[in-house]
C-alpha cells in the first residue's frame, strides 16, 4: 500500500491529508488558534464547582469556561472528598475542542506526546499501545518501559516505537522530561488563568503522529511549511527527512491528488461503492446512523453471496469515511441482513480490521439484537462537516452550505497566488455578504493590495477576482489585503 501525506499552507490556513492508495484517509485543518488548541496546557482557576454532576467550570483564559470532569482528575484529588473548590488554581490540558454552545473540555491529568512515547507525570504505569499485536514485541516495549519510566510518572509506548531501539525510545522521553521540567518552573510563578505549553502546529504534528516506516512521500506546499517538517524530522525521526519534499508546481497540491473532490464527497449524504451498493449517512446529537444498500449491484451468483460482497465492500469504505470525517461518539450501522453466522462473523472481522487503520481509539460491540452493528469512537473534536458547511440562512438546514469561512480563505490563497505572479497589481474580489464579512473579519499578511465589494448575485460559495482600478472602485469597496 502506498502513503502519502500531503500539506498545503495557505494564507490563514494549513491542510494536512494522509492518502493511502491515493485514496484521501485522514484530513485536518488548522485555522487558526482556536483549531490549534488540543493539547495546550493552562494554569486555570475553577469558577463554578457543580456537585450534582461531579464536575467543574475552569476559566482558562478563553471565552468561554472549560469543562473539567472528576473522571479526568489526577489520584490523589479523585481520592478527595470534595476534590475541587471555587478559586482552586491548578494545571489542565485541553483534550477536546469546543461545539455548538459548549466551551473546551480539559484534563488535569496532563500529558506530553512525544513521537516514541506519552509521559503523564501525575500518575504512575505503563500502557502498550494496542496496535502493537506482536506479544513478544509487547513483552519486549514494557521492559525496556520499565527500565526507563520516571519516578512517580506514567509512560504510554505508542505505535511508532515498534521494533525501536531502547536508545531512541530513551531520547523521545528524555526530551518529554526535560519539557517537563521547564513547566513545573513556570507553575510555580504563572497566575491563572495563563497559558503555559502550546502543542506544536498542524505541520509539526503531521510528522509527529501520522509519519511512520510505511509512509512513502510527505509533499510539502509552502516554504515555512517545509522547514517546520524538516525540524521536526530532524528531532524526531530523521529517517524521514529523505522523504520529505518540497512542492514548487503552480497546480496546487491538493488539486494534483484530488483532494477537493474526495472531500465532497466525504460531505455528502450518500457515498457510492465501486459494486454499485451506496452508503448513506444520518447524524443526530447523539448519534451517527450508516445505512448499507445494494443500489446497481445485483450480483452474479446467490442472492447471499451478493449481500455477502456488498457488505464487505461496505465494511471497508466505513471504516474509511468514519475517519475521514472524523465522525465520533455511538456509530449504528444498518447492513443488509445476512442469514449465516459464518458471514456476520466474517463481516465484523472484517470491519475491525480497517478500523485498526485509524489511530483514533474505535470500540466495534457487535451485531445487536435488531441485527444493527453498534460501535463507538472515541470523540476529539466536532465531525468534519462542521468545519467546512453551515446552516442556511433561509431554511436553517444544518450544514446545508459551504461556511463563508472557508470560501474566505479559498479568496486569499487565490489572491496569494495571484500576487506571487504580480504583486503590484491590484486586485478587486466580488462575493456574497456573509462571504465578505468573514473577509473583513480576517487579516492575512500579503503584500498586494486587494480589494472586495458584495455581489449578492454570486452564489454564496463562489467568488469572483479581477484587476481593480483604484480610481474607480465599486460604491461601499472595502480593503482586504495591503498597507
Amino acid at each position: 500500500m502506498s502513503s502519502k501525506i500531503l500539506v498545503e499552507s495557505r494564507p490563514l490556513e494549513t491542510r494536512v491529508a494522509l492518502v493511502n492508495d491515493n485514496k484521501l484517509s485522514e484530513i485536518c485543518f488548522e485555522r487558526n488558534s482556536q483549531d490549534a488548541l488540543t493539547g495546550n496546557i493552562y494554569i486555570g482557576r475553577v469558577e463554578n464547582v457543580v456537585s450534582g454532576m461531579d464536575a467543574a467550570f475552569v476559566n482558562i483564559g478563553l471565552d468561554k469556561n472549560a469543562f473539567l470532569h472528576y473522571a479526568d482528575l489526577p489520584d490523589n484529588l479523585k481520592k478527595l472528598k470534595k476534590p475541587l473548590k471555587v478559586g482552586q488554581e491548578l494545571p489542565v490540558q485541553i483534550t477536546k475542542l469546543p461545539g455548538g454552545e459548549k466551551g473546551v473540555r480539559v484534563s488535569a491529568e496532563l500529558s506530553i506526546a512525544g513521537r516514541m512515547t506519552v509521559l503523564k507525570p501525575a500518575s504512575g504505569g505503563i500502557g502498550i499501545s494496542k496496535r502493537i499485536e506482536d506479544e513478544e514485541e509487547r513483552k519486549r516495549l514494557t521492559a525496556i518501559a520499565k527500565k526507563l519510566v520516571p519516578d512517580g510518572m506514567s509512560l504510554i509506548i505508542r505505535t511508532n516505537a515498534e521494533h525501536a531501539e531502547e536508545d531512541e525510545i530513551k531520547q523521545d522521553i528524555s526530551s518529554l522530561v526535560s519539557l517537563w521540567e521547564t513547566l513545573t518552573k513556570k507553575l510555580t510563578h504563572i497566575k491563572a488563568p495563563a497559558c503555559i505549553y502550546k502543542d506544536h502546529d498542524a505541520v509539526y504534528r503531521c510528522i509527529r503522529d501520522l509519519a511512520c516506516e510505511d509512509t512513502d512521500e510527505i509533499i510539502v506546499e509552502g516554504e515555512s511549511a517545509f522547514t517546520s517538517a524538516m525540524e521536526c524530522a530532524r528531532l524526531f525521526a530523521p529517517q524521514l527527512i529523505s522523504k520529505i519534499q518540497l512542492y514548487k508546481s503552480e497546480i496546487p497540491l491538493f488539486s494534483v491528488y484530488s483532494i477537493k473532490k474526495q472531500l465532497d464527497e466525504a460531505l455528502s449524504r450518500r457515498v457510492w461503492l465501486k459494486s454499485g451498493g451506496f452508503l448513506v449517512f444520518d447524524r443526530t446529537e447523539a448519534l451517527t446512523v450508516i445505512d448499507v444498500n445494494t443500489g446497481k449491484y445485483t450480483g452474479k451468483n446467490s442472492h447471499l453471496e451478493t449481500v455477502f460482497k456488498i457488505n464487505l465492500e461496505a465494511a471497508e469504505e466505513i471504516a474509511r469515511q468514519i475517519r475521514l470525517r472524523d465522525i465520533g461518539g455511538i456509530i449504528i450501522i444498518d447492513f443488509i441482513d445476512m442469514e449465516t453466522r459464518a458471514q456476520k462473523d466474517a463481516l465484523i472481522k472484517t470491519l475491525r480490521e480497517h478500523l485498526k487503520k485509524d489511530k483514533t481509539h474505535t470500540n466495534v460491540l457487535g451485531i445487536t439484537a435488531l441485527g444493527l452493528v453498534e460501535m463507538t469512537r472515541r470523540k476529539k473534536r466536532e465531525p468534519i462537516e462542521n468545519a467546512l458547511k453551515c446552516a442556511c440562512p433561509l431554511c436553517q438546514s444544518e450544514n446545508a452550505i459551504t461556511n463563508p469561512e472557508c470560501v474566505a480563505l479559498d479568496i486569499f490563497s487565490s489572491l496569494d497566488k495571484r500576487f506571487s505572479a504580480a504583486p503590484d497589481k491590484p486586485l478587486l474580489v466580488r462575493a456574497s455578504h456573509r462571504v465578505t464579512e468573514s473577509c473583513l473579519n480576517m487579516h492575512p499578511d500579503l503584500t498586494g493590495r486587494a480589494y472586495i465589494t458584495t455581489d449578492d448575485k454570486i452564489p454564496g460559495h463562489e467568488f469572483t477576482i479581477e484587476e481593480a482600478f483604484e480610481n474607480n472602485l465599486p460604491p461601499k469597496t472595502r480593503k482586504i489585503t495591503g498597507e
